[in-house]
């Protein structure tokens, strides 16, 4: 396995794995039609939004919080690569560590009942997960400086160190196991 740029580089698709788990996720990370919400929202704005919520919950006792939460809570847009590494991380520890146990087995219900049952896990999960990411102040400060300092310079520096905790939380084997990590 190798570092390849940002991302991480397997020995092949773990056993298990579900490409079009990964695929729903995906989807649920631009938001591609409905049913893919979260809350009404993509996977992306859901994690500005926790983020916004957590940042304003610190502001009392963090001076960077307090001077940049409304800064955070303004942005409208942002270029969505700069959280994507982050946010495959966490979804390829989600099939790594949960879907892969548990998931539908093709052939086992319709198709339409399947991906749907895929869709509510997924949303499930992230319901639990993003607030508890949250929690983790280092996390939620990493994550907005990420969005508040929106060139790639500084965001970059403030990705790395995000990864960094990101890697602390959920560790690498997920990210080089699953399918994203095979080689090319």
């Amino acid at each position: 396995m190798r570092w390849a740029g940002r991302v991480y580089v397997g020995s092949g698709m773990l056993e298990g794995d579900d490409p079009e788990m990964a695929w729903i996720q995906h989807d649920l990370y631009f938001s591609h039609g409905p049913p893919l919400l979260v809350n009404g929202r993509s996977t992306l704005s859901y994690l500005w939004l926790e983020c916004v919520v957590r940042i304003g919950a610190l502001a009392a006792t963090n001076e960077w919080c307090k001077q940049n939460r409304l800064r955070l809570s303004e942005v409208r847009a942002f270029d969505h690569r700069m959280v994507q590494p982050h946010h495959e991380h966490i979804a390829a520890y989600y099939r790594w560590a949960f879907w892969r146990y548990t998931h539908i087995r093709p052939g086992e219900s319709k198709y339409e009942e399947r991906r749907a049952a895929m869709f509510e896990a997924w949303r499930d999960y992230l319901l639990r997960e993003v607030p508890s990411l949250m929690e983790n102040e280092t996390i939620a400060i990493a994550f907005a400086k990420l969005l508040v300092y929106r060139n790639f310079d500084a965001s970059d520096r403030h990705g790395d160190n995000l990864g960094r905790l990101l890697v602390e939380r959920y560790g690498l084997e997920c990210l080089a196991e699953t399918w994203r990590g095979r080689p090319k």
